[in-house]
């Protein structure tokens, strides 16, 4: 796991299969399944708190790549209980923020049209 220190910030990269984690989640969508592996980012603050997270497919083609960068590939047995839940809310904010943009596209119910009467 590569751990770059940022003034009062760690951000943590590695990859991670995507195996198991639609399942998990419940829903597919947000989870990039397609892709054998996932470049997971976590930028923490100095408290353990997640500030940013970033989970992106990777194709099996460059993980050598990474591998030479530093960022090593973890099973999901491998990977902390702390890390575990970031990710979950990751794919959590994710599936929210789809749902709200889907929601967005959706037409606006008309809205009743006033009538004035005269008494």
């Amino acid at each position: 796991m590569t751990i770059v220190k940022l003034k009062g910030m760690n951000l943590f990269r590695f990859l991670t299969t995507t195996e198991g984690w639609a399942e998990r989640m419940g829903n597919a969508i947000a989870v990039p399944n397609h892709w054998p592996l996932m470049l997971v980012e976590l930028l923490c603050d100095q408290d353990g708190a997640v500030c940013l997270s970033s989970a992106t497919g990777v194709p099996k083609s460059t993980v050598r790549t990474f591998l030479y960068q530093g960022v090593y590939c973890y099973e999901f047995g491998e990977l902390p209980d702390a890390i575990v839940s970031a990710i979950d809310e990751h794919f959590q904010n994710v599936l929210e923020e789809v749902r709200n943009r889907m929601d967005s596209l959706l037409p606006k119910p008309p809205k009743p049209r006033l009538v004035l009467v005269k008494r």
